[in-house]
């Protein structure tokens, strides 16, 4: 025997396994984590851009908590409040300092809390005492003060920029004088060169001789060491005695001393500024022979970069000129693609369509004219069936006016006692009824002719004209709305069907 599922108690297992589950996800999401964690709430002066939910909370590189919600502060829209839950045991103080760094390479913004006095109050603790949420101010973004820096040193390099710019232009006209200046130097400086030849061959020379006169001075002070040792030193005493009358006896003549030593003096004088000029002006001739050699080297290279510049740009040009007949090589293949894409048949069916189409709307314009045609042929007959008919109501009119006046005129004799009168009014008023009978009787031929002429012919040509009018409007009519059920049968011709060129018809 079969046991059949009970299907019933299957599904209601399957049912207490997933919200068992979702139990589970949530109790670890929320509940499991409840009694170990706190709330911090962090200030953040100025932008925290790329901070917010699911940010890492970071104390010393290790990750204590995370950002569960990140909003403007309504009382002050300069500061950022991003509200955190981290570890109840992490060490915040008020000397704890926060940051916002990026982690890493992904750009991901996070908190970063470091160092803090153990010494301080924790502040997780004393919030969940005082029944409130702990709050930290952080220092602003790494990131926007960087921006911040990275922006004033463009607007300072900017103003580098100007700066030399303006001082490039003003020393431009002293820069070339100068070296001007200089070419002119070196050139008097070639055409003197034996002569600088010869000056630096009598500095070696020089150099050479006092290198001799050194090593005779050496030899000299040897004798003279040898000598003051021979010399008795009782005879020095004897000689310093004499010195020292002579002394006396020349402090005496000592005026006329001090102005040879004066003299001596200037000339030494002379000679030292001499040779400091001497040199100061062939360090100057080292230094303009430098500067003049850097200046050739620049003109070298700058003409040496034109020349690169004007090669790359005929390279370019010539490459540009290439792609440009590419280009318009292959528009032309398209085009020629198109133009054998098209079916000569659907042309000239077109066309045929086109053609028939005109041919109706000729047909139906040559009607219209035909019709007005006739009425400008018969414009006189109508004028004068007109002019009839506006004088038979003419008179019509008048006759009537007298009628009235008759009647009124019978009514007065009626009423009074003067038969007679009245007798002779009616007899008058009889002559005037047979003068208009008279007058009637003349013209009703002429009338009658124009009434025959406009029921005969004049009554076919009105007929013919509303026939041909209601033909045409037929026409146009019929146009319209085959225009309107199927507009492409002027593309495609025939009944406006859609025409099949696969050879079989799908059904």
């Amino acid at each position: 025997m079969e046991t059949r599922a009970n299907y019933v108690a299957v599904g209601i297992f399957t049912l207490l396994l997933v919200l068992a589950g979702f139990g589970l996800v949530y109790w670890k999401s929320g509940f499991g984590e409840g009694g170990e964690t706190a709330q911090l709430r962090i200030r953040i002066p100025g932008s925290a851009s790329g901070l917010g939910r699911g940010s890492a909370v970071l104390f010393n590189g290790v990750k204590v908590g995370d950002v569960r919600r990140v909003f403007i502060d309504v009382k002050n829209p300069d500061v950022v409040v991003a509200d955190t839950q981290i570890d109840r045991l992490t060490p915040v103080t008020r000397s704890t300092r926060a940051d916002i760094g990026l982690a890493g390479l992904t750009g991901q913004a996070n908190i970063e809390l470091k160092g803090g006095d153990l010494s301080e109050p924790n502040l997780l603790e004393q919030a969940d005492a005082e029944d409130r949420i702990a709050e930290l101010t952080a220092n602003p973004s790494a990131v926007t003060n960087l921006l911040q820096t990275a922006q004033d040193i463009f607007t300072r390099t900017n103003s580098v920029l100007d700066a030399l710019e303006g001082f490039v232009t003003e020393v431009r006209a002293p820069l070339t004088e100068t070296i001007g200046n200089a070419k002119t130097f070196s050139e008097a400086l070639s055409r003197n060169a034996d002569g600088v030849d010869g000056f630096l061959a009598s500095v070696s020379e020089l150099s050479q001789t006092i290198d001799k006169v050194s090593g005779r001075l050496d030899s000299t002070l040897a004798s003279a060491e040898e000598l003051l040792d021979a010399v008795d030193r009782d005879k020095v005493g004897t000689i310093v005695t004499n010195v020292e009358t002579f002394t006396k006896r020349l402090d005496t003549a000592s005026a006329g001393l001090d102005g040879i030593m004066k003299n001596v003096d200037a000339s030494a004088r002379s000679v030292r500024e001499l040779s400091e000029n001497a040199g100061k002006s062939l360090a100057r001739v080292d230094g303009i022979l430098e500067d003049v050699k850097g200046g050739v080297d620049t003109a070298v290279a700058s003409i040496d970069r034109i020349a690169n510049s004007a090669t790359s740009g005929i390279d370019s040009a010539v490459a540009s000129i290439g792609k440009v007949g590419d280009g318009a090589s292959e528009t032309l293949a398209k085009v020629d693609k198109v133009l054998d894409g098209v079916d000569p048949e659907q042309v000239r069916s077109a066309l045929a369509n086109i053609e028939g189409a005109s041919v109706d709307a000729r047909k139906a314009a040559a009607d219209v004219s035909a019709l007005a045609d006739r009425f400008s042929q018969r414009g006189d007959d109508v004028d004068q069936i007109i002019v009839n008919a506006r004088e038979i109501s003419e008179r019509l009119n008048q006759a009537s006016t007298r009628v009235d006046g008759v009647l009124a005129k019978v009514d007065s004799l009626l009423g009074s006692e003067n038969t007679e009168g009245v007798i002779a009014e009616a007899g008058q008023t009889v002559k005037e009824f047979r003068k208009v009978a008279e007058t009637l009787n003349a013209r009703i031929g002429t009338i009658t002719d124009g009434l025959a002429r406009f029921s005969g012919q004049g009554l076919r040509d009105v007929e013919a004209l509303i026939r041909d009018s209601r033909r045409s409007i037929n026409r146009i009519e019929q146009a319209i709305t085959a225009l309107e059920r199927n507009p492409q049968r002027i593309l495609t011709g025939g009944e406006g069907g859609v025409r099949q060129y696969d050879g079989r018809v799908r059904r």
